[in-house]
């Protein structure tokens, strides 16, 4: 149904493995990223009981670092100071690929499509509905975002820049 030239070239997931399916399937050209979001609770959560408190903060702010690296050197330098500064949990679990070597437009999470469906989920009510309320439930909805967009267009029309001055004592 998708025109193929408007195919998805990038995904972002929480790596849940029916999402890396489907996407190997229907997409198999799109790059898979995981989700920086879920990769870091991941990382934390099994990280944790491995360090003791001082060099847990230490961790964190290097695997925050790591992640936040600009180019893909700094990016593998800064994976090889992680895995020898803390060697004592070298797994696959900080085995990260570098994601700016594909356009992604700085979509890193899945907090948009995690946000959509649980406005999504909130406007349904209740998942034992037919197929025709839910078309009609997801247009409301549509509808209420799109008036939600015109006003707040229409309010910054009419919203003055206020330019407020340091006033000079002498």
């Amino acid at each position: 149904m998708m025109d193929p030239d408007s195919l998805p070239e990038v995904v972002v997931t929480d790596g849940e493995l029916a999402f890396l399916n489907a996407i190997a399937r229907v997409f198999p050209k799109a790059t898979h990223l995981l989700c920086r979001w879920h990769t870091k609770k991941n990382v934390f959560a099994k990280c944790r009981r491995k360090f003791d408190d001082k060099t847990w903060q230490q961790f964190k702010h290097a695997w925050c670092n790591l992640v936040h690296m600009s180019t893909i050197s700094e990016y593998e330098q800064g994976l090889a100071t992680l895995k020898r500064d803390f060697a004592v949990y070298n797994s696959s679990a900080i085995e990260l690929r570098w994601a700016d070597n594909v356009m992604h437009l700085g979509n890193l999470t899945s907090n948009r499509a995690e946000s959509a469906h649980k406005l999504l989920k909130g406007h349904l009510a209740s998942s034992q509905g037919n197929f025709e309320n839910a078309w009609a439930k997801m247009h409301d909805l549509i509808g209420l975002q799109i008036t939600g967009m015109k006003a707040s267009f229409e309010k910054s029309l009419t919203c003055w820049q206020h330019i407020f001055r340091i006033p000079i004592f002498s």
